[in-house]
């Protein structure tokens, strides 16, 4: 299952529906062969989204909720729906002022999201979006928000650093390196792109040290929750994308 980018299309009536789908179960080696296309089938079913204006919507990893961030009656009115029943049935909660940049752990329980522009702090609901918290952040709110697949570590940086890290729902962050991850993972792992100098570097210590691990970076990059496999679904130019299922070296998919 792909990390970032399990949501592939939306379609708006009046802004009151949305289109969700669910990553299937394939097996990379399949869904992925060299020199073949693959004939997975996707059925696509209109999800009506109570009121309509649709911010952001997300689907947890593990398939188990559908999470939108709703746009309210000002510019920065924020509302949360949640359904564990594929759309038919939401849940509405109150959301932060502001909230952008929607992130959820594998089954939906951890959410966290930028303050309104301007603000530093970050918002946090360990409950599924029932309530929040509003730690300050060390970085602007601009800055990039990262957050591990099971919930456990956030990052918050620049490009070009510091990096910093939080693993206790953002209330206290460690300043590590200066690399600004493109991925995190469990248990301390980053993936960093470096386009700069056209390589692939990979922490395992919340950041702090860096190895390059593949020479080559990939465009708009996306992550098993292992963080195993990397898909890079860009390439300028060309009619193919980069593959890695090992972490380490790269196989071409030809579209």
């Amino acid at each position: 299952m792909l990390f970032g980018g399990l949501i592939n299309k939306r379609k708006l009536h009046s802004g009151t529906s949305i289109v969700f789908t669910a990553v299937l179960a394939v097996s990379l080696g399949i869904l992925f062969a060299p020199l073949a296309k693959a004939d997975v089938m996707y059925n696509w079913k209109d999800v009506t989204i109570p009121g309509g204006k649709v911010k952001e919507s997300r689907i947890s990893s593990d398939g188990s909720k559908l999470i939108v961030l709703q746009e309210g009656a000002t510019f920065n009115d924020r509302k949360l729906l949640v359904s564990t029943d594929n759309g038919a049935n939401w849940s509405s909660h109150l959301a932060p002022e502001g909230a952008v940049n929607l992130l959820t752990n594998t089954d939906g329980s951890k959410l966290v999201v930028k303050g309104k522009y301007g603000q530093n702090n970050i918002h946090v609901s360990t409950d599924g979006g029932n309530s929040w918290t509003t730690p300050v952040a060390p970085v602007e709110s601009d800055a990039s928000l990262r957050m591990s697949p099971d919930g456990s570590t956030l990052t918050k940086c620049r490009y070009g650093g510091p990096l910093f890290v939080s693993r206790d729902n953002g209330q206290a962050w460690e300043q590590k390196g200066n690399e600004c991850p493109n991925a995190v993972f469990n248990n301390g792992r980053m993936i960093y792109m470096d386009y700069d100098a056209n390589l692939i570097k990979q922490s395992t210590d919340y950041g702090v040290t860096w190895k390059v691990i593949k020479d080559g970076t990939v465009r708009e990059p996306s992550f098993s929750t292992d963080g195993n496999s990397i898909f890079g679904g860009y390439i300028h130019g060309s009619n193919s994308a980069k593959l890695s299922v090992d972490g380490v070296s790269a196989g071409i998919l030809f579209l």
